[in-house]
């Protein structure tokens, strides 16, 4: 079976305005030569007319010799008007010529001829009775015969003028056919002109709008990719594109099946394991609790082994955030909160922490309301102080700032450690990507990556701006009024405005 592919539209694209130009080329070739054959029907026609006025001034002139003669009587008048009418017939014969003999012309030039022939039957005549009028013939049969010449010149004067009358209506119905050819010529380019243009222009978008329509369906469709969602469109046709979109409808059921695959193995790691170390957590606790004369050594083994639980079960409760914000499946508490104060919990938070570093934390922020979930930004502002802290050198401050633009409050947290390459800045807030000194300090790379997406489930963006040397300012942005109060279940469309 015949698949139209692109290659195949694109040529019909450029042979059917190809096929449309090559109808009316015939028919303005043919419109041309219809007009040629008229303009050379025109010259004929004239050419006629040109011979038959010749004939009329050959007829006039035979008509003034024969006065002449009948006037004075004198021979050189006889063979001027032989010589004359030796022209006519070569004039009639020419215009026999030019009309192919046609029977109505020929039919005149019979008669013309005829009306010669008796003219010089006359004129002999009249030319005897000249010579015998010394034997006493009669001046009456002279003027009788004359009459007869005037008479027959008459009859060769209508002939000629039925004959001009009659050639010059052809030669007037070829010329309102010329004016009608040269009109069909200028209606047939400008159809041409304008049918082209139409067409091609109506090809055009019928291209167009199958390709980018089809091309559009492609782009959403990849779009949804990474949100791990059904594939609700398709691509229609038989070409690459759907081909294409076809290879992508197969990835997406792959890497749906893969993150369904994926999201039962968290689940169930996740509860294999924090119901353990969890129970194991409650008993350490009990045992510190009811033996109070354990040994200090003892003491210190429980609170390392309770550490190691408590950053156990830390990181699987970052793994299953970080799965839920991945799925958009994330509960948001959202009320009106005062940034100011969610800033002081966080400070309060790893005041101990930036004590043991010797490091200032200074609260620059202002009171500014925002939709937010309390808990959720909290831990944000917590773990972008407690990175500050990590990385700046003993001695050095940590500020806490807020500014308002006409959409948003901006919240940043300033450092003066050494600073981020822009290759360390351009994967950052990915999840399990730390830097060299990261690493150093110890953590799971998850921290920034949950902080992004829960930011993002905010409607808002983060970001870091850093030069080595300089230190780093880590900053977000949340929406001034986008969140009513109340519960919000995040989305994928949120998490990737």
């Amino acid at each position: 079976m015949f698949k139209a592919r692109i290659i195949h539209k694109g040529i019909a694209l450029a042979l059917i305005p190809l096929a449309v130009n090559t109808v009316f080329f015939v028919l303005l070739f043919s419109a041309l030569a219809r007009a040629k054959t008229l303009v050379n029907q025109e010259h004929k026609q004239s050419e006629i007319l040109t011979h038959i006025d010749n004939l009329n001034v050959i007829h006039v002139n035979i008509l003034g010799t024969l006065g002449t003669f009948a006037a004075t009587g004198r021979k050189k008048e006889l063979r001027l008007n032989q010589r004359l009418k030796d022209e006519a017939r070569k004039e009639a014969t020419a215009i026999a010529e030019l009309t192919n003999n046609d029977e109505r012309i020929t039919s005149y030039l019979k008669k013309l001829d005829a009306t010669i022939n008796e003219n010089s039957r006359l004129l002999s005549k009249l030319s005897g009775s000249i010579d015998d009028d010394l034997q006493n013939e009669s001046i009456m049969n002279q003027a009788n015969t004359l009459r007869v010449l005037i008479r027959q010149a008459g009859v060769k004067d209508r002939i000629l003028m039925d004959l001009m009358a009659e050639q010059q209506a052809q030669l007037e119905v070829l010329n309102r056919n010329e004016e009608q050819a040269e009109e069909q010529v200028k209606v047939i380019v400008l159809t041409g002109l304008i049918s082209n243009f139409v067409v091609a222009l109506v090809l055009i978008l019928l291209f167009v709008k199958d390709v980018t329509g089809r091309l559009r369906v492609l782009m959403a469709n990849a779009r949804m990719l990474p949100k791990n969602e059904p594939l609700t469109q398709e691509v229609t046709g038989s070409d690459e594109l759907r081909e294409l979109d076809t290879v992508i409808h197969q990835a997406s059921a792959q890497l749906i099946e893969s993150a369904e695959y994926r999201r039962g193995l968290m689940q169930m790691m996740a509860h294999d394991l924090r119901s353990p170390l969890t129970a194991s957590m409650a008993a350490l606790q009990l045992l510190t609790e009811t033996q109070k004369e354990l040994m200090e050594r003892g003491k210190k083994q429980v609170d390392r082994i309770n550490l190691s639980l408590q950053t156990s079960v830390d990181l699987i409760n970052d793994l299953l955030l970080l799965e839920s914000l991945e799925v958009g499946q994330l509960v948001l508490n959202l009320n009106r909160e005062n940034i100011k104060e969610i800033a002081d919990n966080a400070v309060d938070m790893v005041a101990s922490l930036a004590t043991m570093k010797q490091i200032t934390i200074s609260n620059e922020a202002i009171e500014e309301e925002v939709n937010v979930d309390r808990n959720r930004m909290l831990q944000v502002v917590t773990n972008l102080l407690g990175n500050a802290i990590k990385f700046a050198p003993a001695g050095s401050t940590v500020r806490v700032t807020t500014k308002r633009t006409d959409t948003n409050v901006v919240v940043a947290v300033i450092d003066q450690g050494r600073g981020l390459t822009p290759a360390d800045q351009a994967k950052l807030f990915q999840k399990f990507r730390q830097t060299e000194e990261g690493r150093s300090a110890g953590g799971s790379g998850l921290g920034l990556a949950i902080s992004k997406l829960i930011v993002e489930s905010h409607g808002g963006k983060i970001g870091v701006e850093s030069q080595l040397g300089k230190g780093s300012k880590f900053f977000f942005t949340l929406p001034s009024d986008n969140f009513d109060a109340g519960y919000a279940i995040v989305s994928d469309d949120t998490q990737n405005s």
